[in-house]
C-alpha cells in the first residue's frame, strides 16, 4: 500500500511540477550580431529550479544557437526575459533547458532568431589564405597546410571552423562556438572548400589569437620543414593598391598570385604586371566564413630576373572599393621550393 502511494505521488509530481518546456514566441525576432538584444520568450513550462538537484538550484538556460544567453529573467512558467549574445550573421534556433526533471527537458524552435548588421561589430575576421585538403602539385609534390591556433591570455570562443566532412563525432559545424584554450591547437582543414579561411574571433579577445600557418611539401620533409604563411588580421587588410616587389620571375618557375577580399565591396580589379594591366574580378565566396578570391597567373615566361605587381580597384564612385589582401607564391619547378611575396 504505502509503495502504491508512493508511485501516485510521484505520478501526480512528474505530471504537475515537471512540466515539459515549450516555446510559442521569441521577441523580437531578431537583433545585432553584437549581441545584447532583450528578447522575451514566450511559452510553457519554464521553470528556473533544479527539483531534481540536492540541494535544489537554478537550473534554466536559454541558447541562441549554440551560445548561451545571459542575463535571464523568469516572469512565470509561460515567460521570460533573457539578453541574446553576440553571434555571426544569419538564423539560428532557440533552446531552452529546464533541470525540473520533466522529461523531455529541451525545447528547440529553429529559425527563431536572426542575427543581422555588420558582424565585425562584434567578431574580427581572421584569414588564413591557404587551408585546403591535401593538395597534388606538380613532379610529384604533395601539399599539406597545418594550421595552429592557441589563447595568449583565457580560452573563447571562435566561429568558422568545420569539420562536418570528416569522420569526427560530433561534428564541428562552422556556425557553433568552438572554444581554444592556451595550448596548441591543431585544425583540421580538410572541409574547407576554397582556398582561404575566415574565422571569427571575439573583437575583444583578437589581441590574444595566436595562430600558424604552414604549408609542407611532405615528399620532400627533409630538404624544408616547409613555408610560412601569414595569417592575416582585419588591420592587414587595404582598400589601396597594394604593391608586390621584387617578385621573381624564371621559365623554371610557377608564378601564382592570389586576391583576398571581405564582403561588401567592388569584385572588379585591375592586376598590372611588368606594365602590361588585366581586368581580374574577385570571385564571390560559398559562406561568410569564406573570403572573395581571385587567382592570377600571367606572369613573364621568357625573362629572368624580378617584376613588381600592383592590384588596384576600379573605382567608380558608385559600388565602395572592398577591402583586399594579396600574396604571390614562387614555387621552383626543380625543387619545389616554394617562396611568398607579400605586401
Amino acid at each position: 500500500m504505502r509503495h502504491a502511494l508512493r508511485l501516485c505521488f510521484l505520478l501526480l509530481l512528474s505530471t504537475s511540477v515537471f512540466a515539459v518546456p515549450v516555446i510559442t514566441s521569441v521577441s523580437p525576432a531578431e537583433g545585432s550580431v553584437a549581441g545584447g538584444t532583450k528578447v522575451t520568450i514566450l511559452g510553457q513550462g519554464f521553470n528556473d529550479n533544479c527539483n531534481i538537484c540536492s540541494p535544489p538550484f537554478g537550473g534554466l538556460s536559454v541558447y541562441f544557437g549554440n551560445t548561451q544567453a545571459t542575463d535571464i529573467k523568469l516572469i512565470n512558467s509561460t515567460k521570460m526575459e533573457v539578453t541574446a549574445p553576440a553571434h555571426p550573421p544569419g538564423k539560428v534556433a532557440v533552446t531552452v533547458r529546464t533541470m525540473d526533471g520533466s522529461e523531455p527537458n529541451v525545447f528547440v524552435l529553429d529559425d527563431a532568431f536572426t542575427y543581422t548588421g555588420d558582424w565585425t561589430a562584434a567578431y574580427e575576421p581572421v584569414l588564413f589564405p591557404i587551408y585546403t585538403p591535401p593538395i597534388k602539385g606538380a613532379f610529384g609534390a604533395e601539399f599539406h597546410t597545418v594550421a595552429r591556433v592557441a589563447s595568449e591570455a583565457e580560452p573563447f570562443d571562435i566561429f568558422g571552423y568545420d569539420t562536418n566532412c570528416t569522420l569526427i563525432d560530433p561534428p564541428v559545424l562552422p556556425d557553433r562556438p568552438y572554444r581554444i584554450g592556451t595550448g596548441e591547437t591543431v585544425l583540421d582543414t580538410r572541409c574547407n572548400s576554397g582556398v582561404g579561411r575566415l574565422l571569427f574571433v571575439p573583437a575583444a579577445h583578437v589581441e590574444d589569437f595566436a595562430a600558424n600557418l604552414r604549408v609542407t611539401d611532405i615528399t620532400r620533409q627533409a630538404q624544408s620543414h616547409g613555408v610560412e604563411v601569414p595569417v592575416v588580421r582585419l588591420r592587414d587588410f587595404t582598400t589601396s593598391k597594394i604593391a608586390l616587389l621584387g617578385v621573381p620571375v624564371d621559365p623554371r618557375f610557377r608564378n601564382t598570385l592570389r586576391i583576398y577580399g571581405l564582403p561588401g565591396g567592388a569584385e572588379s580589379l585591375l592586376v598590372t604586371v611588368n606594365g602590361v594591366t588585366t581586368p581580374v574580378n574577385l570571385q564571390p565566396p560559398a559562406s561568410i566564413y569564406e573570403p572573395s578570391y581571385a587567382q592570377f597567373t600571367n606572369f613573364p615566361t621568357d625573362m629572368t630576373g624580378t617584376v613588381t605587381v600592383t592590384i588596384d580597384q576600379m573605382r567608380n564612385g558608385i559600388v565602395p572599393p572592398t577591402s583586399i589582401w594579396a600574396m604571390v607564391s614562387v614555387t621552383n619547378n626543380d625543387t619545389q621550393q616554394i617562396t611568398l611575396v607579400t605586401p
